[in-house]
């Protein structure tokens, strides 16, 4: 008798472990960031605590002109969504831009041809001079910003850190 129970009591623990193990994952691919881009983009805000915001404002992935120009990216392969903060006026080069693409495995790619191919000269008179691409689970965040910003105290590293905070864990990758 006391075989059977204590057989019975090693099935019930291995079970046990089994279902506790089978629901999650700690894959970069399986991770996803919840909540719309424009959100986690206020959160970011909220983190660091900024007191004067930039506008954040979104597009369609119709428009392949804005996606080169925000993103770098020259084509829309494998992104499902993109969210833009960005002064609406003025010469200040800063600019966060999130990207959430199909599949986490997919991310630090985008995030590389992100890095690679943005134009931190887009603003008329100014260029960005501090550049950060990071990515958790399903979302790339590239940020960039004009140094003279630091006095503000806006770095692509204060923002990439308000980010991982938002994520609640280390980062996946920072480039």
């Amino acid at each position: 008798m006391k075989k059977l129970t204590a057989l019975l009591l090693i099935l019930a623990m291995t079970a046990a472990l089994a279902g506790c193990g089978g629901g999650t994952s700690d894959s970069a691919s399986d991770k996803k960031l919840e909540g719309e881009l424009t959100d986690i983009i206020a959160s970011v805000y909220e983190n660091h605590g900024w007191e004067d915001k930039f506008a954040v404002d979104t597009f369609t992935l119709d428009d392949d002109e804005m996606l080169t120009f925000y993103t770098g990216l020259e084509n829309r392969d494998h992104v499902t969504d993109i969210a833009v903060s960005a002064p609406l006026i003025g010469s200040i080069a800063y600019s966060i831009v999130m990207v959430r693409v199909d599949d986490a495995a997919n991310a630090e790619d985008i995030a590389q041809k992100m890095k690679d191919n943005i134009d931190v000269r887009r603003w008329i008179c100014v260029s960005a001079d501090d550049l950060l691409v990071s990515g958790y689970g399903d979302v790339v965040m590239l940020v960039m910003v004009d140094y003279a910003q630091a006095d503000n105290g806006i770095t692509a590293q204060s923002v990439t850190d308000a980010f991982r905070a938002v994520c609640g864990s280390d980062l996946d990758f920072t480039i």
